[in-house]
Formats: C-alpha cells, sequence, structure tokens
C-alpha cells in the first residue's frame, strides 16, 4: 500500500498536485497516481505539453511556479490534499549541466518558496519534494539545504532520489 493510499480513508481518492509533471519523474508518477485512483492536476509551464498530460488523464495546468500569484490561484482552483514537488530546471543533456545549475539553484529557492506557500495558503495536508542523493558543491549544495529546509519546515517530507 503507498503512502497516498494509506492516507485516503473514507475519502477516497486524493487530489494530488505534481508541480513538475511533464519532468523524467512527473511523466512516470502521473499515470502510476491516476492508475491508483487519483485526481491529478499536472503542472507544466509549456503551452505545448499540455494535450499530452491531458491525454494521460490528468488535469493540466500551465503555469509558471515563479508567477507566486498564478501559483497561488492554481493550487487553491484545484484544491489540493497532497502537493508533490517535481520541479527542476535540468537539460535533457547531462553535457549541458554545468550551464544550468543556477537556473536549477533558482528553482530550488524560488520556486520552493512559492510552491511551499502556495500548497499551505491551499490547505493542502501532505506536501512531498524531490531531492538528490549525492553531494552537491558551492552553491548547488546551499540551494539544495535550502529547498529541503523549506520542505521539512512546511511539515513536508523530501525524497532523496539517486541518479537514474
Amino acid at each position: 500500500m503507498s503512502a497516498l493510499q494509506s492516507h485516503r480513508g473514507a475519502r477516497g481518492a486524493r487530489r494530488v498536485f505534481v508541480a513538475g509533471a511533464t519532468g523524467v519523474i512527473g511523466l512516470r508518477l502521473v499515470p502510476l497516481l491516476l492508475a491508483a485512483g487519483h485526481d491529478v492536476a499536472a503542472m507544466t509551464r509549456s503551452a505545448g505539453k499540455q494535450d499530452a498530460l491531458r491525454a494521460l488523464g490528468a488535469e493540466p495546468v500551465l503555469c509558471d511556479v515563479y508567477d507566486a500569484a498564478a501559483l497561488r490561484a492554481a493550487l487553491a482552483a484545484f484544491a489540493p490534499d497532497v502537493v508533490i514537488d517535481q520541479l527542476t530546471d535540468l537539460p535533457d543533456d547531462a553535457a549541458d549541466l554545468p550551464g544550468c545549475r543556477a537556473a536549477n539553484a533558482r528553482m530550488r529557492r524560488e520556486g520552493t518558496r512559492n510552491l511551499v506557500a502556495a500548497a499551505q495558503m491551499a490547505g493542502a495536508a501532505r506536501l512531498l519534494a524531490q531531492s538528490v542523493a549525492w553531494p552537491l558543491e558551492g552553491d548547488g549544495a546551499a540551494s539544495l539545504a535550502e529547498h529541503e529546509a523549506m520542505v521539512l519546515s512546511a511539515d513536508g517530507v523530501v525524497l532523496r532520489y539517486g541518479q537514474l
């Protein structure tokens, strides 16, 4: 039984908001949540990815995590029980990673801050966020520590993934 299933109780399916739904993990997570009977809002900042999310059976949400007001409105409209943070700003090609570190650090800081605040304002009962299991250096390490601290201070759960 999954953690989400164990918390459903008599209410039935949970309303799950997945931020970063079109990323490497998000695209695999959304179908699993739907198959488990949850209602899923799948957030993307790319208008061209909405049809793919809709085809999976999710409710696509077009929103940029850096637009705090729009993010609060999106979460308030969906009224999630659970918010899952799968947000990253990473390139498809690992060779391009060094040039994207600043963008990913911004996602961990500002994106997490906005998502946590929106989840709290929407009354979400659970917050889960991805992190990494390997050590980082410099600003990457600092932004990761800030990201995890924000999630944990909101009584959320941090999942440290290994490399895929």
